[in-house]
């Protein structure tokens, strides 16, 4: 609304951010989507629709898309389990279908037991080897990161703090750390083009390793410093 814009180009952003809005839906589903789809296709197919010839094929095409790889949550996966869960809990799944989105599903259905039987835990990548590390298997600990991702339909939550920053026409933008360090290595890129668009520098606060940071591009340069808390 407020950068130097042509009308080609504000009318082209418009259609980028409605766009974003039509897919948001999804976002918010997609575990539910996936394990639904994964949930009937397997429970058709393996109670009758096909023969003991049939069965292997579909056992390999079937753990293809449940497989994990590490550092990934695979959404088939999590969201058959969910549902065979709450199945063999008596629950109504046509209802859970109905109401839930994804956060609100996981909130409903994860507690010790699923997370014991799914050998479910969390991880953090060592700050002096850089490699993933289990750091814990509690149920409620992984409950609540689980939740922590798929918040704001799993994007970071940046805030505008000021669009004349130091009365220079600059924006500021603060990062809501809530548990999860941004990739500044995308967030760098998307400042980046923030600051093409806006024409002036563009900064933002964020979280690294426990230390406020400071974050600015002009459109074409990068500098990321540290900052006082």
């Amino acid at each position: 609304e407020h950068a130097p814009l042509e009308p080609w180009q504000r009318e082209l952003l418009g259609i980028v951010r409605s766009e974003a809005y039509y897919f948001m839906p999804q976002r918010m589903t997609k575990i539910m989507n996936e394990g639904w789809a994964s949930f009937w296709h397997s429970k058709m197919l393996t109670e009758g629709l096909l023969d003991a010839t049939e069965i292997i094929d579909f056992a390999d095409c079937h753990s293809g898309a449940t497989a994990t790889v590490p550092g990934q949550l695979n959404p088939y996966k999590l969201g058959i389990d969910l549902f065979r869960y709450a199945e063999e809990r008596g629950m109504d799944l046509f209802q859970l279908r109905k109401i839930h989105n994804d956060t609100s599903f996981i909130d409903a259905l994860v507690d010790e037991e699923f997370a014991s039987r799914s050998s479910l835990f969390v991880y953090e990548r060592n700050v002096k080897s850089g490699a993933l590390e289990v750091s814990g298997r509690g149920w409620e600990q992984v409950k609540e990161r689980l939740l922590q991702g798929l918040a704001w339909g799993g994007s970071p939550r940046i805030e505008l703090l000021d669009d004349d920053h130091e009365g220079r026409g600059e924006l500021l933008l603060r990062h809501h750390f809530e548990g999860r360090e941004l990739d500044l290595s995308s967030a760098g890129d998307v400042l980046r083009q923030i600051g093409k668009l806006w024409r002036r520098p563009v900064h933002l606060l964020t979280t690294e390793n426990g230390q406020p940071r400071l974050v600015t591009s002009d459109g074409e340069a990068l500098r990321s410093v540290e900052v006082k808390a």
